[in-house]
Formats: C-alpha cells, structure tokens, sequence
C-alpha cells in the first residue's frame, strides 16, 4: 500500500470524527441540529476536502518517482519533476 493511501486513511478519520459530532448534536426526538453544531459539518468536510487533495498530489508524486527511476538524475527527470512542482504550487 502507498504512503499516500496510508496517510490519507489517518487523515480522514479526522473528518469522520468531526462528522460524528455533528450527527451526535442532533436532538434526541430527531429534527435538526442546535445551529452551532453546524461547524462540525463544515470543519469536516473542509478536512475531507484537504485530506482528498493531499492524497491525489501524494499519490501523484509518488507514481512519479516510480515512473523516473529508471532515469533519475537526468535531464528529462530533472525537468519533469520540477514541471510537476510547478503545477503543484
């Protein structure tokens, strides 16, 4: 398995636990949550969202270095990389 999956497994329990509360808040006899529980939903979707971004540029990456390491160090990898860190940015 990939460091990038790996990593983005731990980071998205942080969006689910957040989610959690949200759905914790809500009243026992059902109906909608208290307005201020509504930050749980928004913290975890925006953690969900940043989790999600960091894997495909992760995940990227590192069938990057996969795909070069038959020529790394030269020129065409040096460029490659450095287009790839570009387009990160």
């Amino acid at each position: 398995m990939s460091r990038a999956k790996n990593q983005f497994d731990s980071s998205i329990k942080d969006a689910e636990q957040l989610l959690a509360n949200f759905d914790a808040a809500k009243p026992a006899g059902g109906g909608p949550p208290p307005p201020e529980a509504e930050v749980f939903k928004r913290a975890g979707l925006i953690l969900a969202i940043t989790a999600w971004e960091t894997y495909v540029e992760d995940r990227t990456r590192e069938a990057l270095d996969a795909n070069l390491a038959a020529i790394a160090g030269g020129l065409a990898a040096k460029f490659m990389v450095t287009r790839f860190e570009d387009e990160m940015k």
